[in-house]
């Protein structure tokens, strides 16, 4: 096999710069030297929107709307959580007469609960040695009541069990003898907290006293310890009163719940928080049980939670401020004070502080603050994760004329964050932004360049992205020179190509490499390997694993700058770290010994990295290594899946290997 087939494992008839035929010419896969312009290029052509690290819910549109415009009220109105106008329901679930694996203590457990609910107004409900039938009927009452003006917390006291990584709250009449008897005998946990979710309470809390090892089972293969971690949607909390996979320590005959006495004792306190009462049950019962029991807790409600009533999120909002100083004249005045402490301008930085300053010049009508302040809440940085809330402010921001505001609204409709997922509201809030500020209207441009929520129209999205670069955008820049590249809505011009990739690179240095990949194959200038090689080197320091990638091969092959593999390992190393569809670099030289040690596992390592990133030469090369028992065990199945995954994504020659190992 040729140093080519070995990089690739695909054979290749030419390497380097000249022209290549076969698999390699169809596909553009790297051989030997440079790698082909054409594979190059369709890597530098995947647009991609860059998001500010969002996740979203699966809240109804109306649900997730009445909550945000009547529970949370950031932006001054004094209904809140923990206020009176919130009901709060409860239901209490204590099982200990099992038919089989019976216990002492949920009955009492329950009973012990529900009174310190009940201190804290809640409207509790107990159930107690609830067979199926009780406990549906319990379980759908309790659900039933909760909507966007009502709060619950289900505590239950019994059998838990996991099975298929979900866990189950067990009636005292099941007698199970498969997971399948669990799954349709029992309630999964999970799908309790998702419900919550979907009927728009603004806090759904769930605490599960249910750590006693269960023998069920005990005819099949083990079942796992203890509970599943389970991750609280937003708006719920979720606690357990063991950690998960692990079971509490068994008490024989005698009552078991401590937990349930901290939570009670917790609940009596007054003005706690959700997440300190919890907090304080798991300091009490480590204590207790010297550290052999620690409860898990999960909160995903964005806000601040007391369920007492005895202090809103307004006053508490009030007195955040005044120890913190908080005050300024005019909402701009407040605006320009919350990006002193974001920035940290001549002070420590502080999000929190950043974000009551955003808050109250939003309140003043400034529409940056409400823009900014949707931000912090998408990002969970000085405040709580609350996306919902976040698409409110935006729109409001955008409503008041601020750009920013319209294309982050645009976003979380396009990708479904805090709102329902369209393409067609999304389009229409990138309009705004573009009429508005023109710099913004690079994602107008790629609605219509993909035809997302409007028609597919290349010539528009042209239109755009030239208007964005010409206000300065460099994402812009970087989007026309493409299309210019690849004649994309326009005739093809590199000369205009590399005019607006220089563009591109002066205003954001991670587009260098686009202007550095002309440089390297010549095109509208003159082939200058010295330069591609310092544009690599800068987009790779601004963070862009594909100027990283191309660096390293420069110094592999020693084009523009002196061959040195050891520098193009360490280039290759970072390209991996910044993303691992491009590992399949290092894992070639690892597997044969250039610039680092020769290490076959090290090697299959890499390539697994890549090919689970979705790299074509990343599977092809796991699956010869795998066929070959080199760094890893020789194994024919594993070795036609990863070939398999390689001829999906595109290599005739990868399908060859499958079809030849079957």
């Amino acid at each position: 096999m040729t140093r080519a087939q070995a990089r690739t494992g695909i054979p290749l008839s030419k390497s380097a710069k000249g022209p290549r035929s076969g698999e390699a010419e169809k596909r553009g896969e790297q051989g030997a030297g440079r790698r082909s312009g054409r594979w190059m290029l369709r890597q530098l052509s995947r647009f991609t929107v860059k998001t500010s690290g969002l996740w979203s819910t699966t809240r109804s549109a109306s649900t997730g709307l009445a909550l945000v415009l009547a529970c949370l009220a950031p932006l001054g109105a004094s209904t809140v959580l923990g206020a009176t106008p919130f009901t709060r329901f409860a239901l209490c679930i204590g099982n200990e007469s099992y038919l089989e694996d019976a216990l002492r203590g949920p009955a009492p457990a329950a009973r012990t609960v529900c009174s310190a609910l009940r201190t804290r107004g809640f409207h509790a409900t107990i159930a107690l040695n609830a067979g199926h039938d009780k406990m549906e009927k319990a379980l759908n009452a309790f659900l039933a009541r909760l909507n966007h003006r009502a709060i619950g917390f289900l505590f239950y006291s019994g059998h838990g069990i996991q099975v298929q990584r979900k866990s189950y709250m067990l009636p005292i009449d099941v007698v199970p003898r498969s997971p399948a008897d669990v799954q349709i005998q029992g309630w999964a946990i999970e799908e309790i907290l998702q419900q919550m979710q979907v009927v728009g309470t603004p806090a759904g809390i769930v605490a599960l006293d249910a750590c006693q090892k269960v023998s069920y089972f005990r005819d099949l293969a083990p079942q796992p310890e203890g509970l599943v971690k389970t991750v609280a949607p937003p708006w719920t909390y979720l606690a357990l009163s063991a950690a998960p996979e692990q079971n509490c320590p068994s008490k024989g005959k005698k009552r078991f719940s401590v937990y349930a006495d901290a939570l009670a004792k917790a609940l009596m306190t007054a003005d706690l928080e959700i997440d300190e009462i919890f907090a304080a049950v798991e300091k009490e019962i480590s204590e207790a049980t010297k550290g052999r029991q620690r409860p898990y807790r999960s909160d995903g409600i964005p806000h601040d939670l007391y369920l007492s009533g005895s202090m809103t999120r307004s006053s508490y909002t009030a007195q955040a401020a005044a120890s913190h100083s908080i005050d300024c004249p005019t909402p701009q005045k407040c605006y320009e004070l919350g990006e002193i402490h974001y920035f940290g301008k001549k002070v420590p930085k502080d999000l929190g502080k950043a974000a009551r300053y955003y808050e109250l010049a939003c309140n003043g009508g400034d529409a940056r603050g409400c823009g900014d302040l949707g931000l912090l809440y998408a990002t969970a940085r000085g405040v709580k994760r609350n996306l919902p809330l976040a698409v409110q402010l935006y729109a409001k921001g955008c409503n008041g004329g601020f750009a920013h505001a319209c294309t982050r609204l645009g976003l979380a409709y396009q990708k479904g964050m805090g709102a329902s997922k369209s393409g067609q509201k999304a389009v229409i809030a990138f309009e705004k932004g573009c009429k508005r500020d023109p710099s913004q209207c690079t994602y107008l441009g790629f609605m219509y360049e993909r035809g997302v929520g409007t028609e597919k129209n290349a010539k528009k999205a042209a239109q755009l992205y030239e208007a964005a670069c010409e206000a300065k955008s460099a994402l812009g820049c970087r989007n026309i020179g493409l299309f210019y590249n690849l004649g994309t809505g326009v005739f093809r011009n590199y000369i205009k190509a590399v005019a607006f990739y220089r563009e591109a690179c002066k205003l954001k240095k991670v587009y260098c490499t686009y202007l550095g990949y002309m440089y390297d194959h010549g095109q509208g200038v003159e082939e200058d390997d010295q330069r591609a090689a310092d544009l690599y080197a800068k987009s790779c320091g601004a963070g862009d694993a594909r100027g990283c990638a191309s660096l390293g091969t420069l110094y592999e092959n020693g084009n523009g700058v002196p061959q040195d593999l050891g520098k193009a390992a360490k280039s290759y190393e970072r390209s991996c770290g910044l993303a691992e569809s491009h590992c399949t670099y290092l894992g070639l030289l690892y597997e044969q010994g250039m610039g680092v040690s020769k290490d076959a596992s090290k090697a299959v390592q890499h390539y697994r990295k890549a090919c689970d990133a979705g790299d074509t030469r990343g599977c092809a090369n796991l699956g010869k290594m795998q066929e070959l028992g080199k760094g890893t065990e020789k194994n024919r199945y594993k070795a036609i899946a990863s070939y398999a995954k390689a001829c999906k994504k595109g290599s005739e020659w990868a399908c060859k290997q499958a079809k030849r190992l079957r």
